[in-house]
């Protein structure tokens, strides 16, 4: 999973790997997402 974000924090781009898909678990996904945009965004005002 990854995600791509622009100088503003803003989303621009959101890559899943076809593996995410193997577990019924919504609430552990959309953490995960949560989390890896959190991550992007956090090192954008650093670029």
């Amino acid at each position: 999973m990854a995600a791509t974000v622009n100088s503003s924090g803003d989303v621009v781009e959101l890559e899943l790997d076809d593996r995410v898909y193997r577990t019924s678990d919504s609430a552990a996904l959309a953490a995960a997402i949560t989390q890896t945009i959190r991550a992007a965004a956090s090192i954008a005002p650093s670029i």
